[in-house]
């Protein structure tokens, strides 16, 4: 069996469960929040490198950059931290496929992604990519393995290891992957740019729509020197069907100098979206159903397995060991015998002393009680009862709160799911749902147009409001946590307000450019079965910029 020295082992509050991936100097595991009761990932450094102030300086500054950011589309960090010795960080836990295993998917169908797809995916990344770099973080290794979709087909940007933070003053010499390395970073990484980033989204897209890398070589080398000074092949060489504006555009998004590039992720977006409207797609009989012809949520669905919690068991001791190269364990011929004979002569000792310490216990006892005999007598001539001591009863441990609501992990296309999704004129609080749908913005509940509410944000519309309804079905206190930000800077602003069966409980106001927001807020309150808190995205006026992300976390106390 394959054996790691930090597998069930604890971090804190985190039991490491499972392996999840080993790079040349960290490795990811799935772990257990043993306090929250939800899986997270957890990277540690490899024991080779913790002495080594640049990559734990790197380590610390991937950290400090995913710190920064709170989108929807960019992997959330829980936690940084070091327990003896072993520095780790702790990152949201996201079950999905990478963009690099369903690309992988549709060339070995002989298919290509589906436009509305990319067209998506894109979108998703663009919109990260222009989050990242207004926050001074250029990410420099954007590749399709670092883009992964979760259950609902959303896209989440992970890996920040290369990343670039403007206002730290480290301007390190790491190089990036091949394939997908911009010219200017090959040169060298001091001369990076948000338009660096956009650069290897182009060669995505690329890969996306003709199946195949612009540069490929056996060399590493190689391929970073064609990326700096040859053209990628015109992509209608494969796909002839293309428009020449789609040609272009990934063209563009491909030019050698940075200033010949779109001058921002959201530019991008917009255009391809433009050309795909002008590319007519060459008619072909309907092919054989395969994994590349399902959508992308689908796939997702269909390629995971389920990871329930487990159950509750014993903690094992909280001493941290030396992480070492994963080995198989092959005892040699004999050992087996020699082993269970150490395990007997351990268990004759443990018995010999087991029965010496209840031996000594015994003779303990006796004087005790003979003492207590002759001290009580006095007392006894006098008739005076000696009151027996109080004993202590320890209160019981404090239950640890239970999630039962997540409006982001319970998001989910059913109707009778853990959360209604809903949509009222402005103030009205009068709703109806949304219809669960596929459009230009993701598989989301829809109203019209732009009006909408996907896993992690919301977005009301001029004269309606939004509203995400969770239906009690208990007795008791409760509390809430609330996250919200602005994805989109401008507008007039967004209320959220919380209601219980209608009548109010908490109101917040997120200011026009207020991207920071508020991170869990809490509140409490008290439940009857069958109350209803619902969560109201109110409209203000002037709705064109108010996408706002949102979660909100409901336990019982």
């Amino acid at each position: 069996m394959i054996y790691d020295s930090l597998i069930g082992r604890r971090l804190d509050e985190y039991r490491l469960d499972q392996l999840l991936g080993h790079g040349g100097m960290a490795r990811v595991y799935r772990a257990l929040d043993v306090r929250l009761k939800r899986w997270v990932a957890i990277k540690v450094i490899d024991k080779p490198f913790r002495a080594d102030r640049n990559y734990t300086g790197r380590f610390e500054q991937e950290a400090q950059a995913i710190a920064q950011l709170e989108h929807p589309h960019i992997v959330r960090l829980y936690r940084y931290g070091e327990a003896r010795g072993l520095l780790y960080m702790v990152l949201q836990y996201i079950e999905g496929l990478s963009l690099d295993q369903i690309l992988a998917a549709y060339r070995e169908d002989g298919e290509y992604i589906e436009p509305e797809e990319a067209s998506r995916i894109i979108r998703e990344m663009s919109s990260a990519l222009d989050y990242a770099h207004s926050k001074g973080v250029i990410h420099r290794d954007v590749k399709p393995s670092n883009i992964i979709l979760n259950r609902q087909g959303n896209a989440i940007l992970v890996d920040f290891g290369l990343a670039l933070l403007a206002d730290a003053g480290i301007r390190s010499e790491a190089f990036g992957t091949p394939q997908y390395i911009a010219p200017e970073q090959v040169r060298s990484s001091t001369q990076v740019t948000p338009q660096t980033d956009l650069y290897a989204l182009g060669v995505i897209l690329y890969e996306m729509f003709t199946g195949r890398l612009p540069f490929e070589a056996e060399e590493p080398l190689e391929i970073a020197t064609l990326h700096l000074n040859q053209s990628p092949p015109p992509p209608r060489e494969f796909r002839p069907e293309f428009s020449p504006a789609l040609e272009g555009m990934i063209l563009k998004a491909l030019a050698k100098a940075p200033q010949d590039r779109y001058p921002s992720g959201l530019a991008l977006a917009n255009t391809l979206d433009r050309a795909l409207q002008l590319t007519s797609a060459r008619s072909a009989p309907a092919p054989p159903p395969t994994l590349s012809h399902l959508s992308i949520p689908e796939q997702v669905a269909t390629s995971l397995t389920e990871h329930p919690l487990p159950p509750p068991a014993p903690e094992l001791p909280p001493e941290l060991v030396e992480t070492k190269p994963a080995f198989r364990v092959n005892p040699p011929a004999g050992a087996a015998q020699a082993a269970e004979s150490k395990r007997r002569s351990r268990s004759i000792y443990l018995a010999l002393a087991l029965s010496l310490i209840m031996m000594i216990a015994l003779i303990l006892g006796a004087v005790t009680m003979t003492r207590a005999f002759f001290q009580a007598r006095p007392d006894e001539a006098d008739g005076i009862e000696t009151p027996a001591a109080p004993v202590a009863t320890p209160p019981p441990p404090a239950a640890e709160p239970q999630l039962v609501a997540d409006s982001r992990q319970d998001f989910s296309g059913a109707m009778d799911g853990a959360w209604e999704y809903l949509r009222s004129d402005a103030g009205e609080n009068e709703f109806k749902r949304l219809k669960f749908e596929e459009r230009s913005y993701g598989t989301c509940w829809y109203g019209q147009d732009y009006i909408r509410i996907c896993p992690s944000s919301g977005h009301p519309g001029e004269r309606t409001d939004v509203g995400w309804r969770w239906t009690s079905s208990f007795n008791g206190p409760i509390s809430v946590l609330v996250t919200a930000y602005k994805i989109d800077q401008g507008g007039n602003g967004v209320v959220i307000a919380a209601y219980r069966n209608g009548e109010p409980l908490q109101r917040l106001q997120l200011g026009p450019d207020d991207t920071q927001g508020v991170r869990d807020y809490r509140f409490e309150g008290t439940v009857q079965a069958g109350d209803q808190i619902t969560f109201v995205m109110n409209s203000n006026g002037r709705a064109e910029n108010d996408h706002t992300a949102f979660q909100a976390q409901i336990y019982r106390q």
